[in-house]
C-alpha cells in the first residue's frame, strides 16, 4: 500500500551563534529541487562554499556514507566536475591531531568507532575519548545510521532514546562543535521500512521542535528527481531505484545529490542564509467574466530573493487585499504551509480591473491583477477532426486523437477554454440524445482542445459518432458541436487495453515463465500509456520476499527493470535515459545478460540503450504468476526469450514478433474477443484476460 507523506520539513532560518555552531537548520529534498541534472548545489554562492571548505569535519558512517563522499571527491563527484566551487580535503580515518594542521572531512568508516555497544556510543567514544572534541579540532560532527542497523524486531524507542541522549549530551559538553542530526539511510526492499520511517519521524519532530540541525537522508533518498515519494515494498518511505544499482548504495545521480545537498548543509552552517523576503503571487486565470459566478485561485509563495528560490519553512501569516470590483473569500488572514498560501477571488459582476496584493510583516508585498470582461458563453467547438482528418473514412490505427477548436468571441480579451466534455457513440441516435455509449468523458479540467479515448473498446470496422463542449474561464458552458464521424476498417489487429482500475492478463505459474536460465534473458514489448506521472507495474512475476522479476514505470515516467536473483539480492536498473509520456508508442526491452555479459541488466527504449547495472542477477524461480497489471497502458507484441537478444542498440523490430528455438513466451493480443490471449511461441502458456481489461482495435 501506497501511503501519503505525512511530514514535510523545509530549509529553516540559521542563527548564527559562536563559531560554527548554528540554530535550525534542515536539510532534505526540497533543496535539490532547484536543478535536477547533477549540478544541484550550483545556486550556494561561492563566498560559502570557500567558507565551508574551512570548516573541520568529523563523519562516521558505513557503506552508505563512503558513497556521499565518493559524490562529493570521487572522480566523478561534484569536486571533478567543478574544482573551484566544490573540491575539498577529504582525509579518511585521519587521528584526531589532523584537525590541528587541516580543515576539511576526516570520514571514519568501518573502523572500530561503532563497536562500543553500539554505533551511538561508538560516536560518543570518538569524540569524547580519542580527542576528536578537543578545542581546535573538529568544529562540526555528525553519524549516520544506515539501513543494515533495522531489523523487524529493532526497539525504535530504544534506539531513539539513546541517540537524542548521546546527542545531546555531546551539544551540552562541547559547545564549540556544531553537532548534526541525521535520519537514516534507506533501502528499495526489505521488512524493516516501517521500523526505519518510524524511527526517522522522531528525528524530524524532535529536530524542528528543539531548533537542531538535521540531515534529513531518508527524506532525500525516498524523493525521485521530480520531488514525488517513493515507498518500499512494505509502503513505508524507501529508496528510489534510479538513485541506486542495487537499492541500496546510490550511484551516478544519486551520489550527485547526496553530495549537493551535503554542500547545502555545511555552507549553511559556515554562514549562508536561506529565508524568505518576498512574496510571490499567481493567478490561475488573470482573466474572467464578469458574470457574478467566475472565480480563480490566489496563491503565494514565500520566495528568497537574495538566492532566486522559493522557501518552504519558516511559516509566515499572509494577509490578502483587494483594490477594485469582485471579493476575496474568507479568511483573508493564512498561515503559509509548506511556504504557500491560497485564498479564491470570485469576480463579481462588474467588469474593470482588480488587483489582488499579499502582505507580511518584514516581507515585500507582492500583487497580481485579474481583467474582468463582459462575458457571454464559447459557442460550439469547430473543426473536428480525429488524427488530424475531417470525417476519416479509413483510419489505419484504433488508438485515435480526437481535436477540436475552442469557439469564443472573447479570446481576444485573453479568455480560453477551462474544461471540455467529450461523448463518443457507436450509432448517431445515442449521441442525437447526448449519451455516449462508448465513451463519456464527463467534465474534464483541461484546457488541451483534444481527447484520446484509450479506454474505449474500438471494433474493427465500426464508424463512430462523436461531439465535444466547452466551458470557457468563467465556468460559462458552451453548447455541444456538431457531430464528426470516423471509421475503422476491417482486419485491424488489436492490443491488450489495461486502462483500467483492475484486470489484467494472468499467464500462470508455469516454470519455464521464471527465466532462470545462464544464457541471460528478454522480455519486450510495445507500450502504448494513456497517463503520465503515476508510478505503475507492467508485467511481473514476482515476490519481493523470495525471487522472480518485475517491470514497471515510475512516477517519474522512467521504466525500471528489477529481479530477486540467485544470491538473494534484489536488484534494479533504471531507464533515466527517456521517458515515457503518453499518447506515444514505445518499443521496450528489458535484458540480463547473463555471466556473459558480467550479469549486466540493460533497457532498451526503441532500440537505445537508456539504462544499466552491472549487478541485476538472474531472477529466482518463484511460484507466482506472470501477470500484466492494471496499469494505464495499452500493450502489444510480448515476448519473453531465454536469451539476451540485444547487447547492443538495435532497430525495434516491425509487424509480428517471431517465435524462435529462444522464445519461452509470445503473445500478439489479436483476439479482440473473449478472455484468452493464446501463446504463439507453441508452448500454450495462454494469458487470462481479467475483467477490467479489454481489447483495443488498430495495431
Amino acid at each position: 500500500m501506497r501511503r501519503p507523506r505525512t511530514h514535510s520539513w523545509g530549509l529553516t532560518l540559521v542563527l548564527l551563534l559562536a563559531g560554527p555552531a548554528c540554530g535550525s537548520i534542515v536539510v532534505d529534498h526540497t533543496c535539490l529541487e532547484v536543478n535536477a541534472d547533477g549540478a544541484l548545489a550550483e545556486i550556494i554562492p561561492q563566498m560559502y562554499l570557500d567558507r565551508a571548505r574551512g570548516l573541520k569535519v568529523l563523519f562516521c558512517h558505513a557503506s552508505v556514507g563512503g558513497t556521499i563522499m565518493n559524490g562529493m571527491t570521487a572522480r566523478v563527484g561534484l569536486a571533478s566536475q567543478n574544482p573551484q566551487r566544490y573540491s575539498i580535503v577529504r582525509q579518511e580515518n585521519a587521528e584526531a591531531a589532523w584537525f590541528e594542521t587541516n580543515q576539511g572531512i576526516v570520514n571514519i568508516s568501518r573502523t572500530d568507532w561503532p563497536r562500543q555497544g553500539s554505533k551511538v556510543r561508538g560516536f560518543d567514544h570518538m569524540i569524547r575519548n580519542l580527542g576528536y572534541g578537543q578545542a581546535g579540532r573538529v568544529n562540526v560532527a555528525f553519524m549516520k545510521f544506515c539501513y543494515i542497523d533495522w531489523q523487524p524486531t529493532t526497539n525504535v524507542q530504544r534506539q531513539w532514546d539513546e541517540y537524542r541522549t548521546v546527542m545531546e549530551a555531546l551539544a551540552a559538553d562541547y559547545p564549540h562543535v556544531t553537532f548534526v542530526w541525521w535520519t537514516t539511510a534507506l533501502n528499495s526492499t526489505g521488512d524493516a521500512g516501517d521500523v526505519m520511517e518510524r524511527f526517522n519521524h522522531l528525528v524530524r519532530e524532535y529536530c524542528v521542535r528543539n531548533g537542531k540541525v538535521l540531515f534529513d537522508l531518508a527524506d532525500i533518498e525516498s524523493h525521485d528527481l521530480q520531488g514525488n515519494p517513493c515507498y518500499s515494498d512494505v509502503g513505508a518511505e524507501g529508496l528510489y531505484a534510479g538513485y541506486a544499482v542495487d537499492g541500496a548504495h546510490p550511484t551516478g545521480i544519486g551520489q550527485k545529490r547526496l553530495a549537493s545537498a551535503m554542500w547545502w548543509l555545511l555552507a549553511r552552517i559556515a554562514g549562508w542564509e536561506v529565508r524568505p523576503t518576498h512574496i510571490n503571487v499567481t493567478l490561475g486565470s488573470t482573466v474572467l467574466g464578469a458574470n457574478g459566478t467566475a472565480e480563480t485561485r490566489v496563491m503565494t509563495r514565500l520566495h528568497d530573493a537574495s538566492n532566486h528560490l522559493d522557501i518552504r519553512t519558516p511559516d509566515r501569516t499572509i494577509e490578502f487585499l483587494l483594490h477594485g470590483p469582485g471579493r476575496l473569500t474568507s479568511p483573508t488572514t493564512v498561515t503559509t504551509t509548506g511556504g504557500r498560501a491560497m485564498v479564491t477571488y470570485q469576480a463579481g459582476t462588474s467588469p474593470g480591473t482588480a488587483t489582488i496584493s499579499a502582505v507580511a510583516a518584514g516581507l515585500t508585498a507582492g500583487s497580481a491583477r485579474v481583467t474582468l470582461f463582459a462575458n457571454r458563453p464559447p459557442g460550439p467547438p469547430t473543426r473536428l477532426l480525429c488524427d488530424g482528418q475531417s470525417h476519416p473514412t479509413r483510419l489505419s490505427n484504433g488508438f485515435v486523437t480526437l481535436t477540436w477548436l475552442f469557439n469564443d468571441t472573447e479570446i481576444d480579451l485573453g479568455d480560453r477554454q477551462s474544461a471540455y466534455r467529450l461523448l463518443l457513440a457507436d450509432n448517431p441516435a445515442s449521441l442525437d440524445n447526448d449519451t455516449g455509449n462508448v465513451w463519456d468523458t464527463g467534465k474534464v479540467l483541461s484546457d488541451a482542445p483534444s481527447a484520446c479515448p484509450g479506454v474505449a473498446p474500438l471494433r474493427s470496422g465500426a464508424r463512430y459518432y462523436w461531439k465535444v463542449k466547452t466551458w470557457d474561464l468563467s465556468g460559462e458552458e458552451g453548447p455541444y458541436s456538431d457531430t464528426a464521424t470516423f471509421t475503422l476498417p476491417h482486419g485491424l489487429g488489436y492490443a491488450v487495453n489495461l486502462g483500467g482500475a483492475t484486470g489484467g492478463v494472468d499467464f500462470g505459474k508455469d516454470a519455464g515463465l521464471d527465466l532462470y536460465v545462464p544464457a541471460g534473458l528478454t522480455i519486450e514489448m510495445w507500450v502504448y500509456r494513456t497517463e503520465e506521472n503515476v508510478e505503475c507495474v507492467l508485467l511481473d512475476k514476482f515476490l519481493w520476499s523470495a525471487g522472480g522479476y518485475r517491470i514497471g514505470i515510475d512516477a517519474s515516467n522512467h521504466v525500471y527493470f528489477r529481479t530477486r536473483g540467485e544470491r538473494r539480492g534484489d536488484r534494479r536498473v533504471v531507464a533515466l535515459g527517456t521517458e515515457l509520456r503518453k499518447a506515444k508508442w514505445y518499443h521496450v526491452a528489458c535484458c540480463q545478460l547473463g555471466p556473459s555479459g558480467s550479469n549486466a541488466g540493460v533497457i532498451y527504449v526503441n532500440g537505445i540503450e537508456c539504462g544499466r547495472n552491472g549487478l541485476i542477477y538472474s531472477p529466482w524461480p518463484v511460484a507466482a504468476a506472470l501477470q500484466l497489471r492494471p496499469s494505464g497502458t495499452l500493450v502489444d507484441e510480448l515476448r519473453l526469450s531465454n536469451t539476451a537478444r540485444y547487447i547492443r542498440n538495435f532497430t525495434p523490430p516491425v509487424g509480428l514478433f517471431v517465435a524462435d528455438a529462444n522464445t519461452v513466451g509470445l503473445w500478439h493480443f489479436d483476439e479482440g474477443e473473449g478472455t484468452i490471449a493464446h501463446d504463439a511461441s507453441g508452448h500454450n502458456r495462454t494469458g487470462t484476460i481479467r475483467p477490467g481489461a479489454g481489447w483495443t482495435a488498430g495495431f
